[in-house]
């Protein structure tokens, strides 16, 4: 609750900010931590100290955080607000329990909240919402979402899904294996918003409507979920690698960079699918350049002034297109960019030289690991120091990796920075 109330606050304060957007792509951490076989309700019996510091974690946090904001979504924020103020009232100076609270929100909103708080509390996971249509009617069914798709589970959740055709927007309470509304024309987007706690997959017809023109009309959060929810399924096999392709090809209007990061994650990802074949790698770089590059152009260089996410962006473009898109002219600027920074560290645009930077380690030989060990040892800041040890992990081959490793083990390399 108190995760909640930070970004509801603050989102009060500057909503301008669109914290409850950058909260939105924070809580994908959850999200991966609750994909696993291992994973825990957010709440349990605590029997040892052990059990109460195990909750300190991204599922009592950002997963909690992000359950309260899908209640709040589905209730109305007057509604929850009241409902929140008569627990306050009813309960003040006094302990509670975790039900306490859902019954104070369903007693002033007549609506089922610890039935479906329940079923997202007690019981580990989250749901996948699989949209199809049938008909003159959208179907949406519910699972477990797993990376491992052997890992079968009869859970059930109640799970508040707004959905949007056109300009109409829908809510429905998925609380049973499957749901059905009427289907209309046009693109489909299920979790319209982007706050429910699931995941969303589209059957290849309703995938489809999504074209570039229509995912443009999408939220930050929206376009985030899709593309983010499509690379997870790529990852549990459930959707094919050049459907996710194709999909990130109409985002060529993107200007978002939280978007792009999870666009580059699948596409880094997708490269180490094809490395071994040449006719293939070829392919996919051309395709990569292809839907990047323009929107490096058009970012243009680095102005005074400008907002720190486009330099960010310009900066995470210039790494695709240079790796991943193995573009040799982005490889050669990204070059005479570290070399400015290293001769004048003032004289370039910090996000272009932290980009530039991972773009020599990436595709660098023996010398340039030289040099970076050598800044590593020598830098002039801690900060130089840790962005070089951390980037000799880039480096290919194997025996350069083999350094590395033997770096991170032995003495020279403290205990915290190892990992990285």
């Amino acid at each position: 609750f108190a995760t909640f109330m930070e970004i509801a606050a603050c989102d009060a304060f500057r909503p301008e900010w669109e914290r409850w957007t950058s909260f939105g792509l924070e809580r994908s951490v959850a999200f991966e931590t609750d994909s696993l076989s291992a994973t825990r309700p957010v709440e349990y019996e605590v029997r040892s100290p052990a059990d109460c510091e195990g909750m300190f974690d991204v599922l009592t946090y950002q997963k909690g955080g992000a359950l309260l904001r899908m209640l709040e979504q589905y209730l109305g924020p007057d509604r929850f607000r009241e409902g929140v103020s008569h627990y306050l009232r009813t309960h003040a100076h006094g302990n509670t329990e975790t039900e306490d609270l859902w019954d104070a929100i369903e007693h002033t909103s007549g609506e089922p909240v610890r039935r479906i708080m329940d079923s997202w509390i007690w019981q580990p996971g989250y749901p996948l919402v699989e949209a199809r249509s049938d008909g003159d009617e959208l179907v949406l069914r519910q699972r477990r979402f797993a990376f491992d798709p052997e890992d079968a589970s009869t859970s059930r959740w109640a799970i508040p899904i707004a959905v949007r055709q056109g300009d109409t927007t829908a809510t429905v309470l998925l609380d049973g294996d499957e749901a059905r509304l009427p289907l209309t024309g046009g693109p489909v987007v299920v979790n319209a918003g982007g706050h429910g706690f699931f995941r969303v997959a589209y059957a290849d017809d309703l995938r489809a409507r999504l074209t570039a023109s229509a995912v443009e009309e999408m939220s930050t959060l929206e376009r985030y979920n899709l593309v983010d929810d499509a690379w997870n399924a790529v990852t549990a096999r459930t959707l094919d690698a050049a459907e996710y392709l194709t999909l990130v090809e109409r985002f060529g209007a993107e200007r978002e960079y939280g978007v792009w990061q999870a666009i580059a994650i699948g596409l880094r990802a997708l490269r180490r699918l094809v490395i071994d074949d040449d006719a293939a790698l070829a392919a996919f770089e051309q395709r990569v350049t292809a839907l990047c590059e323009p929107v490096l152009t058009d970012l243009g260089p680095p102005v005074d002034g400008e907002p720190d996410l486009t330099a960010k962006l310009r900066g995470l473009l210039l790494g695709v297109v240079a790796v991943t898109g193995g573009d040799d002219g982005a490889r050669a600027d990204a070059r005479g960019i570290y070399a400015r920074w290293t001769a004048d560290p003032s004289a370039v645009d910090a996000e272009l030289a932290a980009a530039a930077t991972g773009v020599v380690a990436a595709t660098g030989d023996a010398d340039d690991y030289e040099r970076m060990l050598d800044q590593y040892r020598n830098g002039e800041t801690p900060q130089v120091q840790l962005r070089h040890l951390y980037l000799l992990a880039e480096f290919e081959g194997d025996a350069l990796m083999e350094r590395t490793l033997q770096m991170a083990m032995g003495d020279e390399v403290k205990s915290q920075n190892a990992p990285f």
